[in-house]
């Protein structure tokens, strides 16, 4: 008999443990495949179907209305106009009819200076005046008396020719001392020094018994007129081929006070300044604003702004609509009947104007009573289901039926 051979016995043996081995591990793997692909379609499909999932987010209606274009500046109040009051004439203050802080009209007596010795210059300039009338009454008579010896030939002409000399010598010397009489008078009146504007004045310098000289550079008193006053504020470069186009009478500006609360007040464009600060970009304008109550002072710190023109059919909608995107562009989510969104990108020239809580958008952007993204649209995409909250569609149709 032949006998087997141990060695490969022993193989025989290995094979056939090894082999029913590797394939229950070769079961198990594909089995642990198959459970790893159906939980990543799992996944897939979640994530698909959080992908269509609504989005909420808030809305707001695009409303239609006129709109002014304007432009706002700071700038602050100042006199219309300012004098300094001084004397005309040498003199000591005799009587003071006004006290610091005081109130002028026009016209009203503000000081009386001793005005004896102007008086009395007065009373002499008369009396030349009186004189030189007295001889051109006389010198007058003389040369009719000498035309009628000459039609008699009664008197050579050289007696003539000095007749009527000496009359117009006369007159020349009557003229003098009127005009040296009118300015006696003037000097006079400029003893009573009168407010030359109404107007609100600052502390009285001089007062009672000062002597004060004509054209002194300190003067008497300063008067402020502030009713009306006046508003400068300093504008962009970029602004000036708008305001160039103004007309200053009809241009209206409307002047806030911060520090009176809600105080608007209506004025007009005065006055355009023609030359452009190279060292700030700006240049200066000034308006005019009533002061009735006395209540605004120069100095004090205003918003203005100018109301170029009316510009009707502009679409309002809330500021936080508008995005900026990565590229640098605007850009505004717009809520579609489906309840989708559509993005719509702007051009520059269709924004008018950024406010703090409001944009404004040329008419033919949007329609009136389209409806804006308003929150929420960093989640968004083009084309990507919203769901619009249930308090925010009531303050849209409250919205609605308030416009």
């Amino acid at each position: 008999m032949k006998q087997n051979n141990p060695a490969v016995t022993s193989l025989w043996a290995f094979k056939a443990i090894i082999i029913p081995i590797s394939l229950q591990w070769i079961l198990v793997l594909a089995a642990c495949s198959e459970s790893q692909q159906d939980r990543a379609s799992a996944t897939v499909g979640k994530s698909s179907a959080a992908g269509s999932a609504a989005i909420a987010v808030e809305v707001a209606p695009v409303v239609h209305r006129t709109v002014s274009d304007r432009l706002r500046a700071v700038g602050h109040l100042e006199a219309c106009r300012t004098v300094a009051v001084q004397s005309r004439v040498d003199g000591a203050i005799v009587a003071t009819h006004v006290h610091d802080g005081a109130s002028v009209t026009a016209g009203q007596l503000l000081f009386e200076l001793d005005a004896r010795m102007v008086h009395w210059q007065l009373q002499q300039r008369r009396a030349e005046r009186n004189r030189d009338q007295a001889q051109l009454a006389l010198a007058r008579l003389h040369e009719r008396r000498q035309q009628q010896l000459k039609q008699h030939e009664a008197t050579p002409g050289e007696a003539l020719d000095q007749a009527r000399t000496n009359r117009e010598s006369a007159e020349a010397l009557l003229m003098i001392s009127e005009s040296a009489v009118h300015q006696a008078e003037l000097l006079l009146d400029f003893t009573r020094i009168q407010a030359p504007v109404a107007g609100r004045i600052g502390s009285v310098l001089l007062h009672t018994g000062n002597l004060v000289k004509a054209y002194d550079d300190k003067p008497l008193l300063v008067i402020h007129q502030i009713d009306p006053i006046c508003v400068r504020y300093a504008l962009q470069e970029r602004d000036w081929a708008r305001m160039a186009r103004q007309t200053t009478a009809t241009t209206t500006i409307q002047v806030g006070v911060p520090d009176h609360g809600e105080l608007t007040i209506t004025g007009h464009l005065d006055s355009v300044d023609p030359v452009i600060d190279q060292a700030t970009g700006t240049f200066l304008a000034k308006g005019v604003i009533p002061n009735n109550a006395q209540m605004l002072r120069p100095g004090l710190y205003v918003e203005v702004e100018t109301i170029l023109s009316q510009r009707p059919n502009v679409a309002v909608v809330p500021a936080q609509a508008l995005l900026t995107r990565t590229d640098g562009r605007r850009a505004l989510y717009l809520r579609q009947g489906d309840n989708r969104v559509a993005l719509r990108l702007l051009q520059p020239s269709e924004i008018l104007r950024e406010e703090a809580q409001e944009a404004l958008l040329a008419g033919t952007v949007l329609s009136a009573g389209d409806q804006v993204v308003v929150t929420g649209q960093w989640r968004l995409s083009d084309g990507a289901t919203i769901a619009v909250s249930e308090h925010i569609k009531q303050d849209h149709n409250a919205n609605q039926r308030n416009q």
